[in-house]
């Protein structure tokens, strides 16, 4: 079949193209394990590999700071008619994406993106649950052309799947399925023997069309040379495509950009040979420090010493047969390194650590008689601008997989669903939404420092009063431009002491000229509650198109 082997052929073509990739990534998760000296030009001569994990503590810092900071949408609607369906995703998606386990994935996706540079999110419809799936796809097993600097860019897009051959069996059964003919072999290199017994590969093709002046994205599946699946043959999708949003599935989430390449740079990558170089000089410290630190001595043949009594020191007492002077029996000792190596050494860790955005103060050590608590945390959110930086790609590749999402609950939600959220049962249907929203991403933090924070600006409003009758319009004025947990409940309070300032809490239009949401119930649905709909925080206040 023609079709079947362009995408084959292809499929060979952007295999060799991605294997330089590929092996590298594989030793980036090397450098990250500690088990990095095989790619070291100079191997210790005593079979023993010094390594101090230094990568390892950067990306599990970064990691920590990434999960400090998990992403929730926020739905903001363009036109009037979209409010109720803005209102119904701020409220069900939140409570969708948990129940997928959202932040596991993500948590599993930074750990790749540190590591070897990038993450794939995987957002896919799956049939036989009748559920959208938003999984980790393994880039070692995601194919695309070479070259190509954006994913959605490329022809064709391959993702490979690793399947027992009797699931293969019972699905297809006119195929004749066997565990033995793993033809992508390299392409599960990091896979033992055990893990490939009695499977097969299966092969996702994913490619677009122009259909009607639209564009459309079709699927494929195959093993071999057998076609099991192909959406164009298929009447339910043969004119619309798989996915009505008309893009590959896969979101990438890259750390530092490589130009001409949807993947990125690594934390590994990037200290590696700073991580070597570190591990050479702990190489060369540990064994001058054997060395001089064991007591040898020089024996003149013939002076008639028992050596082994010489060597065991356990004997007070050590017989020879003629005199004894320096010319007989000499000690032996290697003299210490330098001192300079060692300070070496530490400049190296110094460096690795600016390079990898790591210092001591953002693990909780402080340096140079640093002592206040506001100084430190002003020294912890100066150098949180790295975190900061690479969470904000992150959260542009997270409104790209809920814009996806949306785009499958109109496509695939076919009945009512119903969902439990902020203490109540919502029903969410396909013609409740229109997948043309704006979309902004907020962090759900839970660092001790920000709480604090949070509860010390609380504090500080009473102290001042702004709770008080007479100040509660003023001071609910306040609270609506601020970034603030729990802000609805306490614009109902300040409502309550101040005989309802109508004016403080009605709609307003915010400085983007975002509408703010309803705070009374309406057509039925109660108000939305801080953090996804309702009242849009000054930072979220900017309108962006999906």
């Amino acid at each position: 079949m023609e079709k079947l082997e362009k995408m084959r052929a292809a499929l060979a073509r952007y295999r060799e193209g991605l294997r330089r990739a590929h092996g590298e990534a594989i030793e980036w998760e090397d450098y990250f394990k500690g088990a990095h000296w095989k790619y070291m030009k100079q191997a210790p001569l005593s079979g023993r590999e010094p390594h101090t994990p230094f990568l390892l503590n950067a990306v599990w810092n970064k990691h920590a700071d990434a999960m400090d900071a998990c992403p929730s949408p926020v739905f903001l609607p363009r036109q009037p008619q979209d409010e109720r369906g803005a209102e119904l995703l701020g409220r069900v998606v939140p409570v969708l994406l948990d129940k997928l386990d959202f932040e596991q994935v993500y948590s599993d996706l930074w750990w790749k993106k540190l590591k070897v540079g990038a993450g794939c999110y995987g957002v896919f419809w799956d049939p036989a649950a009748g559920e959208i799936q938003v999984q980790l796809v393994d880039l070692m097993r995601l194919y695309f052309a070479p070259g190509c600097g954006d994913i959605q860019r490329s022809p064709y897009v391959f993702c490979l799947s690793l399947q027992p051959v009797e699931d293969m069996r019972r699905r297809w059964p006119q195929v004749p399925f066997t565990a033995d003919s793993l033809t992508v072999r390299d392409s599960f290199r990091d896979f033992g023997a055990d893990e490939l017994a009695g499977k097969v590969c299966l092969c996702d093709c994913y490619y677009k069309k122009q259909v009607s002046g639209r564009q459309v994205v079709h699927l494929c599946k195959f093993w071999n040379e057998h076609l099991l699946y192909d959406s164009e043959a298929d009447p339910a999708y043969a004119g619309r495509g798989i996915y009505d949003h008309g893009q590959y599935p896969f979101v990438l989430d890259v750390l530092l950009p490589k130009e001409g390449s949807p993947l990125g740079m690594g934390l590994c990558e990037v200290g590696a040979s700073c991580q070597g170089y570190i591990d050479r000089l702990d190489y060369l410290i540990e064994e001058n420090a054997l060395i001089a630190g064991r007591q040898r001595f020089l024996v003149k043949n013939g002076a008639g010493v028992d050596m082994g009594q010489l060597a065991d020191l356990r004997q007070n007492f050590v017989q020879c047969d003629l005199s004894v002077d320096d010319s007989a029996v000499r000690p032996l000792q290697a003299a210490p390194l330098p001192g300079f190596v060692q300070t070496h050494r530490d400049q190296k860790i110094a460096e690795l650590k600016d390079i990898l955005g790591n210092k001591d103060f953002m693990t909780g050590g402080v340096t140079g008689g640093v002592t206040a608590y506001g100084a430190i945390v002003a020294l912890q959110e100066a150098g949180n601008k790295l975190s900061r930086d690479i969470i904000a790609g992150s959260y542009r590749a997270f409104k790209q997989v809920t814009c996806q999402l949306v785009w499958l609950i109109k496509q695939f939600y076919r009945q009512e669903r119903t969902f439990y959220a902020d203490g109540e049962f919502l029903k969410l249907g396909r013609e409740d939404i229109t997948p043309h929203l704006d979309i902004r991403v907020i962090a759900q933090k839970k660092n001790p420092f920000t709480t604090a924070a949070h509860n010390q600006l609380v504090l500080d409003l009473y102290k001042q009063g702004a709770f008080a009758a007479d100040g509660a319009e003023a001071a609910a004025r306040c609270v609506q431009a601020m970034v603030l947990e729990g802000k609805e409940e306490i614009l109902k309070m300040l409502q309550t002491a101040g005989g309802g300032p109508g004016a403080a809490m009605g709609p307003e239009t915010g400085p983007a000229g975002a509408v703010a949401g309803p705070t009374e119930e309406r057509d039925g649905v109660p108000a939305r509650e801080s953090g996804h709909t309702g009242t849009v925080p000054p930072e979220v206040a900017a309108r962006g198109g999906i």
